[in-house]
């Protein structure tokens, strides 16, 4: 195929951080044919990147364009893709879209089987599942007896982790309440809360569906990807207005898992992986997913030595994420298969998170639950 002829839809903040640095790291593999934005300032910083590029504010019109060959789409822009998603499949353009695929799974699965019917590669950017790291402690789950895994989450304001990268945010202050409330207001999401139990006036739970289906969604993919479905979603609870929680899955009378996540306003992203096992244990810090080259340390305890826990650290190489997710994807359209996550995947996240918000309000709704030894 040579070099993969894309266009990039969306030029703003994740554009310009990971895949257009990307994008001219890689230049033998991709060449940019086309840029797409509505926002004028954000499609002329990228004409500069990439002057031989046409560009549109229209996603229509790049994609009925008759100039330059297009082979494929990265789909880089904010918020619920299924009206992109449904226009690129009718133009048979393969793509590359970033989380969440649409903030609900129905419109997820109709846009998986738009992809699917036309052979069209359809891919979702969770990159955390690309870390070498990551790969590191997936070969530990097949060859230890591992009883319990935990991904715990500390998210700080999104700003808090753009400056270091861009050297500064969104140059606006935002009120994640306030956005969240606007959101599942939507009538297809809040349609899908209401069949989920959710209480209209329940904002805690309304607010934490949709940090999970939109960004928590990193989370519960790399939950999916390390240890598949779980039997049961065994407990979730969620509090500060919806801005913290934990679900914890069974997957077998010997292995459960937890999710633990905390929206907060300080900043400093944290998260941390750990596995249990009967014969170790192993913990792994991930990065900022906008500093993807920190440092990655997989720390174990392994047997004893006089007494004490043997501790070790083990160094995982520092390959970007996004680079690795960026070839797949170009492998994937060049040989015309679904790519390692596609739609499907990040469909059953969807069903995943609909399972863990119908788990959450039946305990609302007084279901009974045992907590600290005692059933309320």
């Amino acid at each position: 195929m040579g070099r993969l002829q894309i266009g990039v839809v969306g030029c703003g903040i994740a554009a310009r951080s990971r895949y257009f640095p990307l994008l001219w790291k890689l230049s033998e593999n991709f060449a940019v044919a086309r840029l797409c934005d509505v926002d004028s300032a954000a499609l002329e910083h990228a004409r500069r990147l990439f002057p031989e590029a046409e560009y549109y504010s229209s996603l229509v019109d790049l994609a009925q364009a008759r100039g330059s060959s297009l082979d494929a789409v990265l789909l880089l822009v904010d918020g619920d893709h299924h009206d992109l998603l449904l226009t690129l499949a009718e133009h048979g353009l393969p793509t590359f879209v970033e989380k969440p695929i649409s903030y609900t799974r129905g419109r997820a699965v109709e846009c998986v089987r738009e992809f699917e019917v036309r052979d069209l590669p359809l891919q979702v950017g969770y990159m955390k599942r690309y870390y070498d790291s990551v790969g590191r402690i997936t070969e530990v789950l097949a060859q230890e007896t591992i009883v319990s895994v935990s991904v715990d989450l500390v998210h700080p304001p999104e700003d808090a982790y753009l400056t270091p990268v861009l050297g500064h945010g969104r140059q606006a202050t935002s009120d994640l309440g306030a956005f969240l409330d606007s959101q599942t207001s939507v009538p297809d999401v809040a349609s899908v809360l209401s069949a989920l139990g959710v209480d209209r006036d329940d904002v805690g739970l309304k607010r934490a569906y949709f940090l999970l289906a939109t960004s928590a969604i990193h989370d519960v993919n790399l939950l999916r990807g390390l240890l598949g479905e779980p039997e049961t979603v065994s407990f979730a609870d969620f509090w500060n207005d919806g801005l913290a929680g934990r679900v914890i899955f069974s997957y077998s009378a010997t292995l459960t898992a937890s999710l633990t996540f905390a929206y907060v306003e300080t900043a400093g992203y944290e998260e941390r992986v750990r596995l249990v096992g009967n014969r170790g244990r192993w913990s792994l810090d991930l990065p900022s997913p906008y500093l993807p080259h920190a440092p990655a340390v997989i720390e174990s305890v392994r047997g004893s030595s006089n007494g004490l826990p043997v501790v070790s650290s083990e160094p995982v190489s520092l390959v970007d994420p996004f680079e690795t997710q960026l070839l797949e994807f170009r492998n994937a359209v060049e040989d015309r298969r679904p790519p390692r996550i596609d739609g499907r995947d990040a469909a059953a996240d969807l069903a995943l998170v609909e399972r863990i918000v119908t788990v959450a309000a039946s305990i609302r709704n007084g279901a009974s639950v045992v907590r600290a030894g005692r059933e309320v």
